[in-house]
């Protein structure tokens, strides 16, 4: 774990109930909600949980991790899950979510056998199925995991820990940021405008030190005149650029000619005169001194990021203390707990299962939602009735909903999913049967793939009014094996009937 491991150092911050990792250059932020995944989950980590997440990722968060250990999963697991995923965050966060499995070793290297386990337990279990469920049912949602413990002395630890973190860093490097939008609660929005002109500042700041470069990119500090002789011994032509990526052409040999004398009238080439050694040391000097002031400008960019980071952290500290900020978070709690309980209350308790691959997590949920009924701190209370009633009618989870002003009420699965359907028929309406001609306009007649946005500009030319989720949604069910792109089986796959398969609602 990054936590276990550096949790003595200034990258990761230990909030009430959220472990915050940062990368040195900011490119990766991990959050660890520890509160959610307790077994005696009550409101007040609730709170605490959702509060700390919308101060540590204002902006949304693109991955969603669930961990579970390669073992027996319990009723009592899958009943939280379902609270968080369907009522505490909403259905819209499971196009962010996959699932990660430790204790794996078998499966993090054999690939075939994985998927394999993963659609035998789907049969078997329920409990499993639910989850498959969540992810679509794409077993490259899964991703495998070994974590032996560093004092266990069990062999090859350093090269099966290097293992998992490769698989975890290729699943958030494969993750499709430019057609699946980050998952932003209400919560989260709340701390974005309270905090807006700090982190508009923040992300101009980061703006212009990426504009810069780093002090690594030397090569494009110099101009190519001054570099060494020996660099130009194979001159390109201006004229005819070479692709970077590609090799250059070989250089042709030159005939060995006599050269002639400035005075001599034979044929041979002429000799350019050279420049002058001062010539030379000035250019150098001058490059010099650019690659100087351009070091002088990134280190300025960093400081005022520096500055504007340090802004940002204050000011949520003021918004963590809001009171405005304050209620909406219990607001928002009480709601998801008043929604679970309008299901889970009074829902009649299901025949023993006899079968593992069949059965219902009512029982479990009505643990957890006695759990979340407990009294919450008297600091960030609403009313005593929405603190200690464990049934609410529907009269009065509506009150709730209305209590938070909810203009952008989150959808079920089965809306999500009907309004799935409906576009891909539109789409394919719009498709006009020329499925594999409207790839290859997309796709370009080198590529043989479509990447997120050439996807993301499709759907805008046939419907401009999409959203943001809805094409998140549809880029799910086209990349199916959840590398990125979108090649024409899958294309095709999609538009031509079966993109209309979706899984059962998981509830």
């Amino acid at each position: 774990s990054v936590f276990e491991a550096a949790d003595d150092t200034a990258s990761v911050t230990n909030l009430d109930s959220v472990m915050r990792y940062e990368a040195p250059d900011a490119s990766l932020v991990l959050l660890d909600t520890i509160g959610l995944g307790d077994t005696e989950i009550d409101q007040d980590k609730v709170v605490a949980s959702i509060r700390d997440v919308a101060l540590s990722a204002p902006f949304g968060v693109d991955v969603l991790l669930f961990v579970m250990r390669h073992a027996r999963i319990t009723d009592d697991a899958i009943a939280r899950l379902i609270y968080v995923t369907e009522y505490l965050w909403g259905q819209e966060c499971l196009l962010n979510l996959y699932i990660v499995v430790t204790f794996a070793s078998r499966y993090l290297v054999r690939k075939d056998e994985a998927v394999q386990w993963i659609e035998r337990q789907a049969e078997i279990n329920w409990r499993f199925k639910h989850i498959y469920n969540l992810v679509g049912n794409n077993p490259h949602r899964f991703i495998f995991v070994d974590n032996p413990d560093p004092m266990s002395e069990e062999p090859n630890i350093e090269q099966r820990h290097a293992a998992s973190q490769a698989a975890i860093m290729k699943t958030l490097v494969l993750h499709p940021r430019d057609v699946v939008p980050p998952f932003t609660h209400a919560i989260m929005k709340k701390a974005q405008k309270l905090s807006e002109d700090e982190l508009r500042e923040l992300e101009l700041r980061q703006k212009e030190v990426q504009d810069l470069g780093n002090d690594s990119e030397k090569d494009s500090t110099v101009p190519s005149e001054t570099k060494p002789k020996e660099q130009e011994e194979s001159p390109v032509d201006s004229a005819s650029p070479v692709d970077s990526a590609s090799p250059a052409p070989p250089a042709k040999k030159k005939e060995k000619k006599t050269p002639r004398s400035s005075t001599g009238s034979g044929k041979g080439p002429k000799l350019s005169p050279r420049a002058s050694p001062r010539a030379d040391k000035d250019k150098a000097s001058s490059a010099e001194k650019t690659a100087a002031e351009l070091r002088e400008k990134r280190m300025q960019a960093r400081r005022k990021r520096e500055a504007a980071e340090k802004a940002l952290r204050k000011r949520l500290e003021e918004v963590k203390v809001n009171k405005e900020f304050q209620d909406t978070v219990v607001m928002e709690a009480e709601r998801a707990r008043a929604k679970f309980a309008h299901v889970y209350a009074a829902a009649p308790d299901p025949e023993p299962s006899k079968s593992a691959a069949s059965g219902s997590p009512v029982i479990a949920c009505k643990r957890v939602l006695g759990s979340l009924s407990k009294s919450i701190s008297k600091r960030m209370s609403i009313t005593s009735k929405l603190q200690t009633s464990p049934r609410l009618s529907q009269a009065e989870a509506r009150k709730v909903e209305l209590f938070t002003g909810d203009d952008d009420e989150p959808q079920s699965f089965e809306m999500i999913e009907r309004s799935l359907d409906g576009l891909v028929a539109k789409l394919s309406k719009a498709l006009q049967g020329g499925v594999r001609e409207n790839f290859e306009r997309l796709a370009g007649s080198s590529a043989s793939t479509l990447s997120p946005v050439t996807f993301q500009v499709f759907l805008s030319e046939v419907d401009p009014n999409i959203k943001k989720h809805q094409a998140g949604g549809l880029w799910r069910r086209g990349d199916a094996n959840c590398d990125g792109q979108m090649d024409f089986s899958e294309f095709s796959a999609l538009f031509n009937g079966s993109g209309l398969s979706r899984p059962k609602s998981p509830a």
